[in-house]
């Protein structure tokens, strides 16, 4: 009988110990899973954003026109292009283009009447792309072709137009109190206001500068 309760006595002592044990490995297991997935989620955000820089470089030469009703274009979107952009940006008169291709691309909206897709079409050389960038923003104004105003992008992959797109409520803010605004890739918002540049990596940094003005 006695030697029955000796061995209780010693099951309850050892008891906590293997409580103890038990829990301390599971905390170490705990704690080398999320470390080996903070380790995954680090990896797969390195390999998204090597994509989006692939994909970006393959639309090096792109640029996007928003804005265009549907059809206008007609079957050579590629001639339309060259005929009007010296129209839209009297500045590229008298220069010729060479455009490689030209298309459509739609946001998947279900009604495209009121919301015309992209027309993407893309540069033969990338210094034509940078030229033609440069005399828009120059130009200062929406361009107008009949009657619907058209605006001038470059093209980049999904993950960085969204990256970007978190500036554009600030622009035009910044352009009403008189300064350009230049995106600069990936992600960065440059601002140039009495003569003095400025660099924005976050739109908070933005909304505090736009604050001072």
């Amino acid at each position: 009988m006695r030697l029955k309760r000796d061995r209780r006595k010693i099951a309850r002592r050892r008891l906590p110990r293997l409580l103890r044990s038990q829990i301390k490995r599971n905390t170490k297991e705990t704690t080398q899973e999320r470390s080996c997935t903070a380790k995954l989620a680090e990896n797969l955000n390195k390999l998204r954003a090597k994509l989006a820089e692939l994909e970006d470089r393959s639309r090096r030469n792109n640029l996007r026109l928003v804005g265009l009703p549907e059809g206008l274009e007609g079957d050579d979107a590629i001639g339309f292009i060259q005929k009007h952009l010296p129209v839209w940006i009297p500045s590229l008169a008298g220069r010729a283009f060479e455009i490689e291709r030209a298309h459509r691309v739609y946001s998947g909206a279900s009604n495209t009447a009121f919301k015309p897709g992209s027309l993407i079409f893309k540069l033969l050389r990338y210094n034509d792309r940078q030229l033609n960038l440069a005399a828009y923003r120059k130009a200062g104004s929406p361009l107008v072709h009949a009657q619907a105003k058209l605006l001038l992008f470059a093209d980049y992959s999904k993950a960085t137009a969204v990256k970007q797109k978190v500036f554009a409520p600030h622009v035009a803010s910044l352009r009403q109190r008189g300064a350009d605004t230049f995106l600069l890739y990936p992600a960065r918002l440059k601002v140039r206001h009495s003569d003095e540049p400025h660099v924005f990596s976050d739109p908070q940094e933005v909304q505090s500068f736009l604050q001072k003005l």
